[in-house]
C-alpha cells in the first residue's frame, strides 16, 4: 500500500507560509546546484540535435587549385610545339558540391535519436529531483529557523518570569518569610533559563544561514523572511493501491529513462556491429585547368556502397556484450530504487504517526506541568508546598515549553517528509 501521490500543487504551497513559499522559489532559481543540472539538460539537448542531424543527407562544396611545373605535362595533355611556347607552369582546378547520404534501411538513426531524446528526459528528471530535495532542504532550514525563533521568544519569557520569582522570593527572604535555600534555588533556575538563551540563539542563525545557503544566498544576507510560528501541518494524503510510484518519483523517472536509454543504445550497436549498411553519393560541378587558355567542363557522378561487416576479430561483438551489461545494470537499478522507494514512503508514514503520537503526548504534558507549576506556586503562596516543590514544576513546564516547539517542528517535517517521498505531479517541471 503506498500513498496516492495526485495532488497538482507542491507541498509547501498546501503549508500557507508565504515566507516559506518565498525561500524556495529562491532557492528553485538560483541555487548553484540547480544551475549545474540546467547545464546538464543543456548538455543533453545539444547531443539530441547533434543526433537527429545526422539522420539527414550532408553536402559539401569543395574548391580546389593545383600549380604545376609545365616541364610535367606529357604529350596527353594535347600541347604540340616547342617548350619555349609553353608557361613555367599551368593549373588544375575544380569546384564540386558532393551529397552523402546514409540509408538508414534498419532503422539505426530513429533508434538512436529516440534513445537521446530518453537521456535528455532523464535529464530532466534527475533535474527535477535535485530540485525536490533542495525544496525540502530549504525547507528544514527554515522550520529550524522558526521553531528556534519561537524557542528564543519562549526562554526570554522564562528568562524574565524566573526574575520576577527571584526578586519575589528575594523580598520574602528580606521579610522572614523565605530561607536563603529558597533565594539560591530561584537564582539557579534563572541562572539556568539565561544560559539556554544563548544556545538557541545561535542555533536560529545557524539555521537562518543554512535557509539563506541553500537559495543561492550570502549565509549573512537578510533577504529571506520567516514567521513567527510554525504554519500548520497538511492533511494527509490518502492511501491507496499505487502503482506509478515511477511517475510520481523524479528519480524513479530518471532510472527508468536511463534503463530505456541504455537499451536504445545497445540496439543501435547491435545494428551497427551485425547488419549491412548503404550509403548513397551524388556530385556535381566543374573542372578546369590553364595552360596558355583556360579550358572548363561540367561533371558530375552518382554511387551507392553497400557495407556488410564481416569480421573486426571481436571489437563489434565485445561493444555489443558491453551496452548489453549497461542495459541490465540499468535494470536493476531501476528495480533496487524502486524498492528504496516503497521503504522511504513507509518509514515516512511510520514517523509521520510516531511524531503525531509524540506531539500529542507533548501537549499533554504542556498541560499537566503548567497546572503543576500553577498549583504548586498557589499553595506555596499560601503557606502549604515549599519551594522545592515551585522549583521542580517550574524546571519541568519551562522543559516541556520549549520541546512542545521541538515536537511540533518535527512533526510537520515528517509530515512533509510523507509529501515529498511520495512525490506527485508537482515534482515535474520544477527546473526549467
Amino acid at each position: 500500500m503506498l500513498l496516492s501521490a495526485t495532488s497538482d500543487l507542491p507541498w509547501w504551497h498546501a503549508l500557507g507560509d508565504v515566507y516559506l513559499q518565498e525561500a524556495v522559489t529562491q532557492a528553485l532559481t538560483h541555487s548553484p546546484q540547480l544551475y549545474l543540472e540546467q547545464d546538464g539538460i543543456t548538455e543533453a539537448r545539444a547531443q539530441q540535435t547533434e543526433i537527429f542531424a545526422g539522420a539527414f543527407p550532408t553536402v559539401t562544396l569543395d574548391a580546389s587549385n593545383t600549380m604545376t611545373p609545365s616541364s610535367t605535362i606529357g604529350f596527353s595533355v594535347g600541347i604540340s610545339g616547342s617548350t619555349q611556347d609553353r608557361p613555367p607552369v599551368f593549373f588544375n582546378g575544380s569546384v564540386l558540391a558532393t551529397l552523402r547520404y546514409r540509408l538508414d534501411i534498419f532503422g539505426s538513426s530513429y533508434v538512436a535519436y529516440r534513445g537521446i531524446k530518453r537521456t535528455v528526459a532523464a535529464r530532466r528528471a534527475q533535474a527535477d529531483s535535485v530540485a525536490a530535495q533542495a525544496a525540502m532542504d530549504v525547507a528544514s532550514a527554515y522550520l529550524n529557523a522558526v521553531a528556534t525563533s519561537h524557542q528564543l521568544r519562549v526562554a526570554d519569557a522564562q528568562v524574565a518570569s524566573n526574575t520576577r520569582l527571584e526578586n519575589l522570593l528575594a523580598q520574602r527572604y528580606s521579610h522572614g518569610d523565605a530561607d536563603f535555600l529558597d533565594v539560591l534555588q530561584a537564582r539557579t533556575q534563572l541562572a539556568q533559563s539565561r544560559g539556554r538563551v544563548p544556545l538557541i540563539r545561535a542555533s536560529m542563525r545557524a539555521a537562518i544561514q543554512r535557509m539563506h545557503a541553500l537559495a543561492g544566498l550570502a549565509p549573512t544576507s537578510d533577504t529571506l523572511k520567516i514567521a513567527e510560528n510554525l504554519p500548520n501541518a497538511p492533511p494527509l494524503l490518502s492511501m491507496e493501491n499505487n502503482e506509478a510510484l515511477i511517475e510520481a518519483r523524479p528519480d524513479l523517472r530518471a532510472a527508468t529513462a536511463l534503463h530505456e536509454a541504455a537499451r536504445d543504445r545497445m540496439r543501435v550497436q547491435f545494428r551497427e556491429a551485425y547488419l549491412p549498411q548503404l550509403s548513397i553519393t551524388a556530385q556535381g560541378g566543374m573542372l578546369w585547368r590553364h595552360i596558355t587558355t583556360t579550358d572548363t567542363q561540367n561533371i558530375w557522378s552518382t554511387g551507392a556502397v553497400l557495407s556488410v561487416p564481416l569480421t573486426s576479430f571481436g571489437g563489434p561483438n565485445a561493444k555489443v556484450r558491453q551496452l548489453e551489461a549497461q542495459e541490465r545494470a540499468a535494470k536493476h537499478r531501476v528495480d533496487g530504487l524502486v524498492l528504496e522507494a516503497e521503504r522511504q514512503v513507509s518509514t515516512a508514514l511510520m514517523q509521520d504517526v510516531e511524531q503525531q503520537t509524540r506531539l500529542v503526548a507533548q501537549r499533554e504534558l504542556l498541560k499537566i506541568t503548567r497546572q503543576t507549576f500553577e498549583g504548586s506556586q498557589s499553595r506555596y503562596m499560601a503557606g502549604v508546598g515549599t519551594a522545592l516543590q515551585v522549583f521542580t514544576a517550574l524546571a519541568l513546564f519551562q522543559n516541556a515549553e520549549l520541546a512542545c516547539i521541538e515536537a511540533e517542528r518535527d512533526a510537520l517535517l515528517a509530515r512533509i517528509a510523507v509529501y515529498h517521498t511520495a512525490g506527485g505531479s508537482w515534482t515535474r517541471g520544477l527546473v526549467r
